[in-house]
């Protein structure tokens, strides 16, 4: 089943840089993909600079890059999105063996430096093997790491990994889906880290700002998980 929708958001963010100026990467654009379009979209500096957009042909992902005067810098962006969401029922969702996997989604599978997931074959198998395998496993997963970690602001640093996650079980979005997605590739389940706005998050978080998600792999395509 799909459905449709529109968005708009807006986003600032401001900086105070110190001589002699600094190079910035920014990840704000909405991305333009087969089920999201860019409707209308603005972007604003307080610096008079020059800067590039550009598109990361693996994820869609589009990159701001520009080099910063010192001083104060505010950035503002804006832009309304239509969003086309595909549903499906979760008992018609399986998990597909490894030899039936398309060749993009194999990356998904392996360890890396954030999500460590050839360290959590025990504790994954221990914990969800004996489960029936689909979309009742992945929430299993998804309901351990919100049971099992608490939700602490600042509690966490740019090197947190999945093994100190699993052991403080403090952190903030970022950290809960680096967990997730380790448990999901310990158990041959495809998942990948996504960003996006934290749209419809309970008030008293404060303002909306960046969010984390997971996608899994699952028969066909890939879902997004919405689970904290």
């Amino acid at each position: 089943m799909r459905t449709s929708f529109r968005l708009s958001f807006s986003l600032e963010l401001n900086y105070e840089i110190d001589p002699p100026g600094s190079d910035f990467i920014f990840s704000v654009h909405a991305a333009q993909t087969p089920h999201q379009q860019v409707i209308a979209e603005s972007l604003t500096f307080s610096q008079s600079l020059q800067y590039e957009v550009c598109t990361v042909p693996e994820s869609q992902a589009r990159l701001l890059r520009l080099q910063a005067s010192p001083g104060s810098l505010c950035l503002q962006y804006q832009a309304t999105i239509e969003l086309d969401h595909y549903y499906a029922h979760p008992d018609s969702l399986c998990e597909i063996p490894i030899a039936q996997l398309p060749l993009s989604v194999l990356p998904y599978l392996y360890p890396s430096r954030y999500c460590q997931s050839d360290e959590f074959s025990v504790l994954a198998n221990r914990e969800f093997g004996h489960l029936q395998q689909g979309y009742y496993r992945v929430q299993a997963i998804s309901d351990w790491v919100v049971n099992h970690v608490t939700y602490e602001k600042n509690s966490s640093v740019a090197t947190t990994s999945a093994v100190q996650t699993e052991s403080y079980r403090v952190g903030v979005c970022r950290d809960f889906a680096h967990l997730m997605i380790t448990l999901c590739r310990a158990l041959n389940i495809p998942a990948r880290f996504v960003t996006g706005i934290d749209y419809g998050s309970n008030a008293s978080m404060g303002p909306h700002d960046f969010h984390a998600y997971v996608e899994v792999y699952l028969s066909d395509r890939w879902y997004t998980l919405v689970y904290f």
